[in-house]
């Protein structure tokens, strides 16, 4: 029997905390696991704290497997890196630790084959009841008692072009941040389809690569099928609205035609099991329930 310790989303520190971090270890410890798998966002996009995550696990003697999320994408507004550069320093970071960075390539030991991507979304999931112009806003206006907003965060920290800080805004306490925000440079639908694409091509290639493995088994944080929106989550019109930027049928599709076995994603902060076209999906994203053991 094969035992994966598989846990995602602990946006350390923001969500969980050096503390929570050492009772994630000793969790993982006492499983015993042959593979560790942590499906993204391992942080809010900060260096210094992707460096300490992976400290914290480094000791543990199995091969431990990471796909990104997209908080670990986030370039913060004094930040002239791209998206895209956050992500090459993250797997060259994680593969200095001993990490098998599945966003760079996959893992193939004794049958079991690992691929895996950050996702992402190409509004395949977006529902139709929202106009298309606000999807790709990525902010929510509604009424309730009273007159409020949503907005997915993507559209300030994920950028796949450079641009110039100083183009930020600047703000004083008399400023309206939320509507001053407005005037920042966004993500676009462009950058969101042409990332979408970059992944489903890196997943194409590593399930090609590990196409005569006994077992295979997909790793991505953003959700592979339309199946699984909303798992465990109230549908009000908020979470509805974001079911837009909660993955894309194209990396589900792939899966099938691919004939994994096994899918490990997260992004939802919901644990569950479903078995999806003949995919056994495991989401471990609700960090507060600990380390999920899975067993093949």
């Amino acid at each position: 029997m094969i035992k994966i310790a598989a846990f995602s989303d602990a946006h350390f520190p923001k969500l969980v905390g050096i503390k929570e971090l050492k009772v994630l270890r000793n969790s993982i410890n006492n499983i015993d696991p042959d593979y560790v798998v942590i499906a993204g966002d391992l942080t809010e996009g900060e260096k210094e704290s992707f460096e300490t995550f992976l400290k914290e696990f480094e000791e543990i003697d199995c091969p431990k497997l990471i796909c990104l999320g997209n908080h670990d994408l986030w370039v913060q507004s004094f930040e002239e890196a791209t998206s895209l550069e956050k992500m090459e320093e993250f797997i060259e970071m994680g593969e200095s630790f001993g990490y098998h960075m599945l966003d760079n390539k996959p893992f193939l030991e004794k049958g079991i084959g690992f691929a895996g991507t950050v996702g992402w979304y190409d509004y395949s999931f977006a529902d139709p009841q929202f106009p298309i112009k606000d999807i790709e806003n990525k902010i929510l206006f509604y009424k309730g008692d009273t007159f409020a907003a949503s907005w997915w965060n993507d559209r300030f920290y994920f950028r796949l072009k450079k641009r110039n800080p100083l183009m930020e805004m600047t703000f004083t306490e008399d400023d309206n941040f939320f509507v001053d925000s407005l005037k920042i440079p966004r993500s676009s639908r462009e950058e969101d389809t042409y990332f979408t694409k970059l992944c489903h091509k890196h997943l194409n290639k590593s399930l090609n690569e590990i196409k005569d493995a006994k077992i295979k088994i997909a790793v991505i944080h953003h959700l592979p099928f339309e199946e699984l929106l909303n798992i465990g989550r109230e549908k009000t019109i908020e979470s509805l609205f974001f079911n837009a930027f909660m993955g894309s049928k194209c990396f589900g599709e792939l899966m099938i035609e691919k004939n994994v076995d096994i899918c490990i994603c997260g992004h939802t902060h919901k644990n569950f099991r479903r078995k999806i076209h003949g995919i056994e999906v495991y989401n471990v994203s609700e960090i507060k329930r600990g380390i999920k053991k899975i067993e093949i």
